[in-house]
C-alpha cells in the first residue's frame, strides 16, 4: 500500500514494485504450470522461495505503514472498506481460483489498517502488539490445528458468515494469526533504533537462514517438497497454507535479505513507479490468470512455453507502471484509497 505521508522513501516504493513482480510471477507460474512439472527441480525451488517471499514482504510493508503517523479510526475504517472492496473485485476476476467472498491478502492489509498497531495511546498499541505476537506464537507453535486443514478449497470457501470470520481470523489464505507476526516485523523495522534491535533483527535472520538451509538440505536428500502452497499429506517442510512456523522463519529471513537491497533497488529506474502503483497493478492482474486458465485445456503448455508467458507476464507491468501517463495516474486505485481516506 502506498505511504500516507507526503514524502515518500523511493526504497520502500521500489520494495513495493519487487513484492508485486514476484506476486505475479508465482501466480503465473501456478497458472500455467506444465502437467510434468517437478517440484524439486532448481526452476522449482527458485520459484518457490522468491515467490513464496512476495506475501510476506507485502504484509512486512504494510506494517511499516502502520508504524507510521497514527491514521484517525474513521479513516482506517474507510481504508479497510476499500481494500475489502478491491479483494471481491479479485475473487470475481478470478472465479476458477475463488469464491466471491474468499478473505485474501487484501483483506488481510484491510485488517491491519484496523488493527492499532500505531495509536496515540501507547498503552492500547503496547497490549495489541504483545497480545498479538502471543496469540499468533501459541497458534503456530502450540495449536497448529487451530489453523485449519492444508488444502486450497477448505480454505477459499465460503458458505457462512461464521465461516468468512474464521477465515478471516485462522483459517484463510491470509488470516490475521499469524500473519499479524509479519506485519509487527515491519512496525519494528520502522521504529528500531540503535545496535540493540539492529542485533535481534540480524538474530531472527540468522535463525531464519538456518532453518531454511538445513529445509533444503533435508528437501534435496530425502526427495519431499521443500515448499508447497498446501501440504494435505504433510510431506512439505514450509507451507504457505496454513503458514507453519518453518515458513515463518524463512520468510522473516528472507524479507530481511530483499529489505537490505531496498537502497539498491531505489535505483533500478521505473521500480519505484510499479511500488506506487502495487496495489492497481495486483488486482489488474488477476483477470489475465482467469484468462490463461480458460486457455489451457487447448494449449497444454510445454515447459518452454510456460517459462516464456510467466517471464513476459510478470515483467510486462514494470514499464506499463514506469510509462502509465499522468491523466491516467488518477484513476489508479492508490489515488482513489487516497481521495477516500
Amino acid at each position: 500500500m502506498a505511504e500516507a505521508t507526503t514524502v515518500r522513501r523511493e526504497d520502500i516504493d521500489a520494495l513495493r514494485g519487487l513484492a508485486v513482480l514476484l506476486m505475479v510471477m508465482v501466480h503465473l507460474a501456478a497458472t500455467v504450470q506444465p502437467a510434468d512439472a517437478s517440484t524439486t527441480s532448481a526452476l522449482a525451488y527458485v520459484v518457490a522461495g522468491l515467490g513464496g517471499l512476495a506475501a510476506p514482504l507485502f504484509v512486512v510493508l504494510a506494517g511499516w505503514s502502520a508504524a507510521g503517523r497514527p491514521r484517525p479510526f474513521s479513516v482506517r475504517v474507510r481504508r479497510a472498506g476499500l481494500l475489502l472492496a478491491c479483494q471481491v473485485v479479485v475473487n470475481l476476476s478470478a472465479p476458477h481460483l475463488y469464491d466471491p467472498l474468499t478473505p485474501g491478502v487484501l483483506s488481510l492489509f484491510a485488517l491491519l489498517a484496523l488493527v492499532p498497531l500505531r495509536t496515540d495511546r501507547v498503552g492500547v498499541q503496547r497490549l495489541t502488539r504483545w497480545a498479538g505476537a502471543a496469540a499468533c506464537l501459541v497458534v503456530v507453535v502450540g495449536l497448529p490445528a487451530w489453523q485449519g486443514p492444508s488444502g486450497w478449497a477448505a480454505r477459499v470457501s465460503v458458505d457462512s458468515p461464521w465461516t468468512l470470520l474464521q477465515h478471516l481470523v485462522l483459517t484463510g489464505l491470509y488470516p490475521l494469526v499469524p500473519w499479524l507476526l509479519l506485519a509487527m516485523l515491519g512496525v519494528h523495522l520502522r521504529e528500531a533504533v540503535g545496535p540493540r534491535p539492529a542485533r535481534g533483527v540480524v538474530a531472527l535472520a540468522g535463525v531464519g537462514l538456518a532453518s531454511s538451509a538445513w529445509a533444503l538440505a533435508f528437501s534435496i536428500t530425502s526427495g519431499r517438497a521443500w515448499a508447497a502452497p498446501t501440504s494435505p499429506s504433510g510431506d512439505a517442510l514450509l507451507v504457505f497454507f496454513p503458514a507453519n512456523a518453518l515458513f515463518l522463519l524463512a520468510a522473516s529471513a528472507g524479507v530481511l535479505l530483499l529489505w537490505s537491497t531496498g537502497p539498491l533497488l531505489s535505483r533500478a529506474p521505473g521500480l519505484p513507479a510499479l511500488g506506487r502503483g502495487s496495489l492497481t497493478a495486483y488486482v489488474a492482474h488477476t483477470p489475465v490468470l482467469w484468462l490463461l486458465h480458460r486457455a489451457e485445456p487447448a494449449m497444454g503448455w510445454s515447459g518452454s512455453t510456460a517459462a516464456l508467458l510467466v517471464l513476459v507476464g510478470t515483467l510486462v507491468w514494470w514499464p506499463l507502471a514506469a510509462h502509465l501517463p499522468s491523466r491516467a495516474q488518477a484513476w489508479t486505485l492508490e489515488a482513489m484509497l487516497r481521495r477516500w481516506s
